[in-house]
């Protein structure tokens, strides 16, 4: 059950080259995912999979976003609405209910942790990681 949950949040963020994790501390990109397992590309013609349950996205915490002068602003090329928005979210003050799709692509485009899995230890902070 917690690869499923896994899959649901980690589809999302597939196409934005997407860091992971493995349970042996490599940093690799997942390349896609097909059932519950993932793949990565090692060369141009040859890849390796393993188990969904083994690895973790690595993911920017949504409390990096807490004020619109966050440093974290200087690494993203979001417009002054996504930004308020994105510090909306990060202080409870807005629901991802009333987030435009837009604003939700940049968000997993920049690898933010939008479905909270840094917090379910369903996911590792970029901060964390080396």
């Amino acid at each position: 059950m917690k690869s499923f949950l896994l899959l649901q949040y980690i589809i999302p963020y597939l196409e934005h080259e997407l860091k992971i994790l493995s349970n042996q501390n490599e940093i690799q990109t997942l390349f896609g995912i097909r059932d519950e397992t993932y793949f990565i590309k090692e060369t141009q013609n040859n890849y390796a999979y393993g188990d969904v349950s083994d690895i973790k996205p690595i993911l920017r915490p949504l409390s990096d976003f807490y004020d619109i002068n966050a440093p974290a602003f200087i690494d993203t090329n979001f417009d002054i609405t996504t930004q308020l928005v994105l510090v909306d979210l990060c202080s409870k003050k807005q629901h991802y209910y009333g987030v435009r799709y837009s604003d939700i692509q940049e968000f997993l485009r920049e690898h933010i942790d939008v479905f909270n899995l840094i917090e379910q230890y369903l996911a590792v902070s970029i901060h964390d990681v080396g």
